[in-house]
């Protein structure tokens, strides 16, 4: 199964012809699956539910369809065809085990919610504040960067400024952050420009971004905290770096 992909059982799919009556689950809302019942036993011909970790979710609905035609059979599951998680749901569809032959199931999620922080960092290695300094490849600060602007923003981007697309007053922001650190050793990589006058970045260090992720996935109905320059274009010497709400 790959890692973070919505996984296609397409052996199967091709195999048993589904109608194109049946709605494109391809499309249907995070951590649905689809699974149809072959020789008595469930297979799972689309997945978008492995692939978060500690996903959950406050009810999980059960739709059938007859494989053939596409019809939408509205009484074939209990309870109205919605369960309070997903083990029941799944039990549901094993009633159908050895008399479901024709029948595409969703199970879908209601009130979805997964851990995007585990889901984006999963597997990577963890430096303590207390290990010896591990300063990143110019590689990793860009993905480092990529997997930030995911976790903010739902979308990956690039990792980087274009500096060749940048309005005068971006131009002067991000010119304020490197004369800033024109003589650190330790300089931190700008990947972002907000609100016209902040620079978003990561430390050079692998060390520090346990707690820089951390800052951004804050608790307790307090707005999460992003790592930034901020530039005072009215008294530039008192711009400084610090931390600011991410959302």
């Amino acid at each position: 199964m790959k890692k973070n992909t919505k996984i296609f059982n397409t052996e199967v799919i091709e195999r048993l012809a589904l109608s194109d009556n049946i709605p494109p689950f391809d499309k249907q809302r995070k951590g649905t699956q689809v699974i149809m019942i072959e020789e008595g036993k469930k297979t799972v011909i689309y997945d978008d539910y492995s692939m978060y970790c500690d996903a959950d979710a406050r009810k999980w609905r059960v739709e059938a369809y007859n494989r053939k035609d596409g019809r939408k059979y509205d009484r074939l599951c209990m309870c109205g065809g919605v369960y309070p998680t997903r083990k029941r749901a799944i039990a549901e569809i094993d009633r159908f085990a050895y008399r479901g032959k024709n029948l595409v199931f969703f199970v879908l999620p209601i009130d979805f919610t997964y851990d995007k922080k585990a889901m984006i960092w999963q597997g990577e290695e963890q430096y303590s504040c207390d290990d010896k300094l591990v300063l990143a490849t110019k590689k990793e600060l860009v993905e480092e960067s990529k997997k930030r602007m995911k976790f903010m923003t739902d979308r990956m981007g690039s990792g980087r400024i274009n500096r060749k697309k940048l309005t005068k007053a971006e131009a002067e922001v991000l010119a304020a952050f490197d004369e800033f650190q024109k003589y650190r050793e330790d300089k931190c990589y700008p990947y972002a420009i907000i609100g016209g006058n902040a620079v978003l970045y990561v430390s050079p260090y692998k060390n520090d971004w346990k707690a820089e992720r951390e800052c951004l996935d804050m608790k307790g109905g307090i707005d999460g905290c992003v790592s930034a320059f901020v530039y005072n274009s009215i008294t530039p010497e008192t711009s400084e770096k610090g931390d600011i709400f991410s959302r």
